[in-house]
């Protein structure tokens, strides 16, 4: 889920990509923000972006979030 949000897809584009309930994404919205130690979905992204640098673990949901991050076009720096 974290990819998708690294990717700037809206909780409506993700409920329909995974095929849950709007109230299924809020609740891993939340569970990723309290783990992660965040508040915001950009929080989020660099957060798990910051994790894979410093692990520096490829195959870990960090990782996969950098390289959906690395992959937003220059023109959205505002999810970079």
């Amino acid at each position: 889920m974290l990819g998708w949000i690294a990717q700037g897809k809206t909780d409506a584009e993700t409920r329909m990509v995974l095929g849950i309930s709007p109230r299924t994404v809020a609740k891993h919205l939340d569970h990723i923000f309290d783990k992660l130690g965040v508040e915001t979905r950009t929080a989020a992204v660099v957060r798990a972006v910051e994790t894979a640098r410093c692990d520096g673990h490829s195959h870990s949901a960090s990782a996969s979030s950098a390289r959906a991050v690395a992959a937003v076009p220059e023109s959205m720096p505002s999810l970079r």
